[in-house]
């Protein structure tokens, strides 16, 4: 096995090397590499104490020496080094109480999460693989390392990123693996919701966002939102789950959002924007969800005049989510009733009146609530004739008003 490293990398490895210490790349950048995947980060593991790899380098980070770990920066580019550990008790099921440093490479390997994530690789050395971690990538299987029970009783979050990591690579859990989730999921409770969140968001922006059923068949969701698992329990999600991988969108914040809001439309759109509270979502992708899911309660639109009050409601930038939400649904789209109003440049909103609140004080109406409900009653009248968004035209319906 030969693993291509960045040039930066080798030059890490190779400084330790020659000060006689052992280091490798480690975890997850191996694990893509063998894939055929691009890492997004190379961490790196040795046998060298945080004090020593402060020695070799000249510019580091103290990113989290408790840990053992050390930031080696390089041409304004970090890479976490890391020293041989052992980790002691996990109390709180989430941290380890203490770390104490190790010569061996593989006690350090034998604390990992998985067997895919539990691989280390040097030029000098090629592919270090205790726990079979190779053979786990071709057979495409997620396995813990050791025992599955340990893992998950050091750290709750072990169980959300088995899953997660099974919708990312299209895996499958081994069995004694899956059998210990569903043994600690009432463990979920120790993990911040941050944490929880984040392992979801990661997961329906996978390649199979189905896989989120796993986090209920595991009884994960019925600790974290009972309101979801209760829609499991009564068969009303299946075809949201269905929908979710047919759903797609440029940006991943939209998709997530969009994604989010076919899994969570069996609670409403109140439940749902309570639950996301609760997960503490940023406000965006709550209002996002919680207005998708209101909108998605509206019959599909049958002709122009439709479309423009659909657009009046949901406003242009939320509707390309809806029409791709309706379209991972099933539904029919109208994404060319959509472009017609756009073509046309017709008036779906108060700023595109081609009148304003001035022009209304103008013409006699006293300032305050009255000019706001005599430009929403004008916007109801271009909506339904959009000729009339003159500014001639729209002063005549005014002053006809006051006759």
């Amino acid at each position: 096995m030969h693993i291509t490293l960045p040039t930066k990398v080798k030059q890490i490895i190779s400084k330790l090397e020659k000060a006689d210490f052992e280091a490798y790349a480690v975890g997850g950048c191996v694990r893509d590499s063998i894939l055929g995947r691009s890492p997004e980060d190379w961490d790196i593991t040795t046998s060298a104490k945080p004090e020593e790899v402060k020695r070799l380098f000249s510019a580091t980070i103290d990113t989290g020496l408790q840990h053992g770990t050390v930031t080696v920066v390089i041409e304004k580019e970090g890479f976490e080094v890391t020293t041989f550990r052992l980790d002691g008790d996990y109390t709180d099921g989430r941290h380890p109480d203490r770390v104490a440093f190790t010569s061996s490479l593989t006690e350090d390997l034998r604390r990992r999460d998985f067997t895919i994530n539990a691989m280390a690789y040097s030029e000098k050395r090629g592919l270090i693989d205790e726990f079979d971690g190779e053979r786990d990538l071709e057979d495409g299987i997620i396995r813990a390392v050791g025992d599955a029970c340990e893992r998950f009783s050091e750290d709750a979050l072990r169980m959300l990123r088995a899953i997660r990591f099974a919708g990312q690579l299209n895996f499958k859990i081994a069995d004694e693996t899956f059998d210990a989730i569903k043994e600690f999921s009432p463990n979920i409770a120790k993990v911040s919701v941050e944490r929880i969140a984040k392992e979801l968001e990661k997961l329906l922006l996978s390649g199979n966002p189905e896989y989120i059923a796993l986090v209920y068949e595991t009884g994960i969701f019925s600790v974290i939102a009972p309101e979801v698992a209760m829609l499991f329990e009564n068969g009303e999600i299946s075809a949201s789950i269905k929908a979710l991988s047919k759903a797609s969108f440029p940006e991943k914040k939209e998709l997530y959002q969009i994604r989010l809001a076919i899994f969570l439309e069996g609670l409403g759109a109140d439940k749902a924007a309570n639950l996301l509270k609760r997960l503490k979502l940023d406000n965006d992708t709550i209002n996002t969800v919680k207005k998708l899911l209101g909108l998605s309660l509206r019959e599909v639109e049958n002709n122009e005049t439709d479309m423009r009050r659909t657009v009046k409601e949901a406003g242009h930038k939320m509707m390309p989510l809806l029409l791709e939400m309706r379209r991972a649904k099933g539904l029919k789209d109208n994404k060319d009733l959509y472009q017609t109003v756009i073509d046309n440049g017709y008036c779906t909103s108060i700023s595109e009146l081609n009148i304003n609140g001035k022009d209304l004080m103008d013409a006699g109406i006293p300032k305050g609530a009255l000019i706001g409900s005599t430009l929403e009653r004008l916007l109801e009248l271009v909506i339904e004739k959009p000729e009339l968004n003159t500014r001639e035209s729209l002063l005549l319906e005014v002053r006809r008003n006051e006759e």
